[in-house]
């Protein structure tokens, strides 16, 4: 579920009251299984933060737009030009492991 808890504003204005927007931001990427990162010309960077965090943590990583950095080359980082094609590619996520699940149970088995 996508989930982005602060609102827009200045949060460079008073850092004592807005951390809290980056401590909640890191429990989410704790908790999430993947991490979608949006990039492009919008944004005040702290994007880029996250996907470190998210690297750290192991995490699925999904860019959804361009690459920005050499961060974004890891291996095992999902790249989709929009998010229709992030859609549309999740939907086969399922089936492509049911697949996957198959062919190592009959290779188990014979």
């Amino acid at each position: 579920e996508p989930v982005s808890l602060h609102p827009d504003e200045n949060r460079a204005a008073e850092p004592g009251r807005v951390w809290k927007y980056a401590e909640a931001d890191c429990e989410d990427i704790t908790a999430a299984d993947t991490f979608v990162s949006f990039t492009g010309p919008v944004g005040r960077g702290g994007r880029h933060v996250e996907h470190g965090y998210a690297m750290a943590l192991g995490k699925r990583i999904v860019i959804v737009g361009p690459r920005e950095n050499v961060f974004h080359a890891q291996p095992g980082v999902e790249v989709f030009e929009t998010w229709s094609d992030f859609l549309a590619a999740e939907s086969l996520r399922p089936a492509r492991a049911q697949a996957r699940l198959a062919a190592q149970n009959d290779t188990e088995v014979s």
